[in-house]
């Protein structure tokens, strides 16, 4: 190994086991990295080093300090990229939105920022420094991807950007209508022989359409769709696209899950080549004398040792089945030593990458048909043409070790690999745990890992990605240095030193309540005394649910200060729930408090003797229809905020039906002689109903509404096609509504000082204040991430919290 090579490999080494965190609550069976030592008690945050936070700040805020809180990892990361000019050159995205990317084989990242999810990037094969990322739009970047410009739809096209959702979805709509608002980008290929020639495969669920431009990006043109009713009426839905080219006889051919398809110029249409009855998992191919090979995963083919094959081609007329001499020296059973049974596994194939028969590499869950022992193990195998070896994950080896990683949940699941085919064994996969890779092709390493509970302590470390969404920011009223960060994926954490460092502080938390933690309340006349409600459920805040079927959260109690949780609580609230948000009331005749909860799905609920018991408080309210992200009818009352105050209680009803046509509309609603009565909100500017009501102020008398406008509607100006109304901010004096903020702009989060101030945020991470007397002003330009909420701490302190970017920290607003 050479001195600099060393120097690196020691670095990255010891960077890793100074980020180390360890779940608290868990008992540790023996995890430890190899020749570390053992793992702390606390997370270290990433330094958001990227971004310049205080260069946000305006001449408003010119006096206040910017910083950023976050814990790094927790979301799901996918599809990364080797750069074929530069070795060093990393790529993997991410669902919170946007593109994550390292310059250094994935010792420190950087997050590139798009308004959307990103669903593929691709290298210029002709060209370096050329990298494309496809999503709501196809970007370009001609300077390896620290800036990137929108080309499809082109930005003179676009009439209106919609942004929508938890995970960020961006919609555009055209004056050409070329370019699919209604489908993502989900693959970009570019000519082996020609970096003007760009493909763009654009589609999900049971349509694909593909693009073609034939002058680098300045204009695309449709050259056909693949429906799934069309080919396959019963088979799978189009998870799953990507392009290759052939270039010996200058053919584009597109992979499904229903098969490969070959593009025909002459007909204009595209021809299966290749069906598969069950699904394709992954195509992937390779040059072989002048010509284009083809290796694929065909899940609907089980074999004796795998649950999926792998298949080789290059005519499409005769096809190779290579399983048995990938899986030919692999066992399917082993010993294991900490159950003390004998298990037996089947492969499970997932993606694959090939160079030629003799180098091939494929991703495998091995699942267990043992009962007793819960891990499915991921795993990376390589084969040399002759036999397969494990480059991480080998369950028939000790697999608990930093070295042999992807065994932290029984749920793991591999979401794409790429490889360096100049170095033998030089890989970097993303998994449902986080990213594993080798950057010189001898030790594996874990970058981040999702929160665990199952029994397991979990080492991890992050270096600067950050993926989950931050619900809150909430300050011990009586120790400012003790910060809760309530977010999705890793639930609650704790800082005693105003976010320096983190720990987990989930204890006595059920295990299905801890994605995600809602909203947290200090009892401000008892020290050590917190409210809190958490779900299983992370989409709390979107307008649809992901599944209503599978609901679990509840009410916690904890004496002292959130170290331990006591569920014991909570009668009358059902045991199945999505609780969001609370308000807690001081009862001057009593020591209980009063704790109001809505609930996404069951309305509202109220507890008068601190939340040991609960009671519905849905009278006035009705039911509506609403469709969940699995396709299944429910009737719901989907209630999202509360506020209570002076006597006064206010409830918000939100549309979760979105897009159903018909559904019914939310609104704002006060409670009076235990019956709620809806306030008729209207936006004063356009007279248009606010539907989608997001946060309530109550100050002096006086009600102050966050809302989102009718998110489609129409508008004769613009000839009929769907525009996003914004939204802005209501005043309600108990008996007129005025708009007071701009309601084309799409606001997040609003917060009332003591003394009348309002701070509003929008979505794209701007924060506005008001103060009484004078006009809104700018106080911080562009967060760079989705913003969600707005928390605000003795008028001293502001935190705007983001989809995937942790939470962003003002300081010295009193001043």
């Amino acid at each position: 190994m050479s001195e600099v090579r060393l120097k690196r490999v020691l670095a990255l080494f010891f960077t890793a086991v100074l980020l180390i965190g360890t779940i608290t609550y868990c008992e540790p069976i023996g995890v430890r990295a190899q020749n570390s030592s053992e793992a702390g008690d606390y997370i270290t945050p990433d330094q958001m080093s990227v971004i310049d936070v205080n260069s946000g700040l305006t001449e408003a805020g010119k006096d206040l300090t910017a910083d950023v809180l976050s814990v790094g990892g927790g979301g799901m990361l996918f599809n990364p990229q080797i750069s074929p000019h530069d070795p060093d050159l990393f790529t993997v995205l991410a669902d919170m939105g946007g593109m994550y990317i390292s310059y250094d084989s994935g010792e420190n990242w950087e997050r590139k920022y798009f308004k959307s999810v990103v669903n593929t990037t691709c290298f210029d094969p002709n060209r370096e420094g050329v990298i494309y990322a496809g999503g709501a739009g196809l970007y370009r970047s001609i300077d390896n991807g620290k800036s990137f410009q929108i080309i499809f739809p082109n930005e003179d096209d676009i009439l209106e950007m919609h942004i929508n959702g938890e995970t960020p979805d961006v919609q555009f709509f055209t004056k050409s209508r070329v370019y699919p608002a209604y489908l993502p980008i989900t693959n970009v290929l570019v000519n082996p022989k020609n970096s003007d020639n760009i493909f763009v495969a654009a589609g999900y669920g049971t349509e694909c359409k593909v693009y073609e431009s034939k002058d680098n990006g300045n204009s695309f043109e449709l050259l056909g769709n693949i429906t799934k009713e069309k080919y396959n009426p019963s088979g799978a839905v189009y998870d799953f696209t990507e392009l290759f080219y052939a270039p010996e006889n200058n053919t584009l051919y597109i992979g499904v899950e229903d098969g490969i398809f070959r593009y025909n110029r002459d007909t204009k249409k595209f021809q299966a080549v290749l069906k598969s009855s069950y699904g394709l998992a992954d195509v992937t191919t390779f040059q072989k004398d002048g010509i284009t090979c083809f290796v694929y995963i065909d899940k609907g083919k089980p074999h004796e040792k795998a649950d999926s094959g792998v298949y080789y081609t290059t005519s499409f007329e005769t096809t190779e089945d290579i399983t048995d001499k990938i899986t030919n020296n692999l066992p399917t059973s082993f010993w294991n030593l900490y159950y003390t049974s004998s298990i037996d596994y089947k492969y499970d194939f997932s993606y694959i990458e090939a160079n030629g028969l003799d180098q091939i590499y494929v991703s495998s869950v091995s699942r267990s048909s043992n009962e007793s022992y819960p891990y499915n193990i991921c795993g990376l195998l390589y084969y040399n043409g002759k036999t397969s070896s494990w480059l991480y994950g080998n369950p028939f080896n000790d697999a608990r070790s930093i070295v042999n990683v992807g065994y932290w949940d029984d749920d793991t699941t591999c979401y794409g690999i790429s490889v360096d085919w100049d170095t033998p064994g030089r890989f970097i996969e993303a998994t449902l745990s986080g990213i594993v890779y080798s950057p010189y092709g001898d030790e594996v390493y874990q970058e981040t890992t999702d929160r665990i509970s199952k029994g397991l302590t979990v080492s991890f470390s992050s270096r600067g990605i950050d993926e989950h969404v931050v619900y809150k920011v909430v300050v011990d009223p009586f120790d400012g240095d003790h910060v809760m960060l309530l977010t999705t994926d890793w639930g609650l954490q704790e800082s005693f030193d105003q976010g320096e460092t983190f720990s987990f502080c989930n204890r006595g938390i059920p295990v299905s309540w801890q994605n995600t933690t809602y909203d947290l309340v200090f009892n401000e006349k008892q020290q050590g005394v917190v409210y809190s409600i958490w779900s299983g459920n992370h989409s709390g805040f979107r307008n649809y649910i992901d599944s209503l079927d599978n609901l679990n959260g509840g009410f916690a109690y904890s004496y002292d200060g959130g170290k331990n949780w006591d569920v014991n609580y909570s009668e009358g609230l059902p045991d199945t729930c999505l609780p969001v948000e609370m308000s807690i009331v001081y009862p001057d005749d009593s020591d209980e408090v009063t704790i109001y909860v809505a609930t996404l799905i069951d309305g509202f609920f109220v507890s008068y003797d601190s939340g040991k018991t609960f009671t519905a408080l849905n009278e006035g309210l009705e039911k509506v229809n609403h469709k969940g992200g699995m396709g299944v009818a429910h009737s719901c009352i989907p209630a999202s905020d509360i506020e209570a105050e002076d006597g006064r209680v206010f409830g918000i009803i939100q549309n979760i039906s979105y897009p159903d046509p018909q559904s019914a509309p939310g609104g704002v609603y006060e409670l009076k002689d235990g019956t709620w009565q809806e306030i008729d909100i209207r936006s004063s500017e356009s007279g248009e109903y606010a539907v989608n009501p997001k946060d309530i102020n109550y100050y002096k008398g006086d009600l102050f509404i966050n809302y989102i406008a009718h998110p489609v509607y129409l508008d004769s100006d613009t000839n009929g096609y769907n525009q996003n109304h914004g939204g802005g901010i209501l005043y309600w004096d108990g008996k007129n509504v005025r708009q007071i903020f701009d309601e084309s702009i799409s606001t997040t989060g609003l917060q009332m000082s003591s003394d009348g101030t309002i701070y509003a945020s929008d979505i794209e991470g701007n924060i506005y204040r008001y103060k009484p007397g004078t006009n809104w002003e700018y106080l911080y330009r562009h967060f760079h991430f989705i913003s969600s909420e707005l928390q605000l701490f003795n008028d001293s302190m502001l935190f705007l919290t983001t989809n995937g970017g942790g939470a962003l920290r003002l300081t010295g607003l009193d001043k």
